[in-house]
């Protein structure tokens, strides 16, 4: 889906000049990203976050059980969030020396 989605925008924007380029990648970063803050606060708060301490929890707890929601919105999240040109989740800032 993230192929998908890059190859809808920004292979179609490089067919164009190098300003529509620019224009419009700001635009699609911008665009996704507020989609994605849209999706998670409205539709699904559960989802934020990397999930990898939801699925523990699920695995332990709730039989391997998540709410189907969830798991949606945070797919949807994560292809439109990727696929924009945004990271996914906040990284490392400080990486251990």
């Amino acid at each position: 889906m993230v192929n998908l989605f890059f190859s809808l925008t920004y292979v179609q924007f490089a067919s164009h000049s190098k300003l529509f380029f620019a224009i419009a990648s700001l635009l699609l970063i911008l665009g996704t990203s507020i989609l994605v803050g849209f999706l998670l606060n409205v539709f699904s708060p559960d989802a934020a976050g990397s999930g990898i301490p939801q699925v523990k929890v699920a695995y332990w707890e709730e039989l391997g059980q998540m709410e189907p929601r969830a798991v949606v919105v945070k797919f949807m999240a994560g292809v439109l969030s990727t696929g924009g040109g945004s990271s996914l989740g906040a990284g490392n800032l400080y990486p251990e020396t």
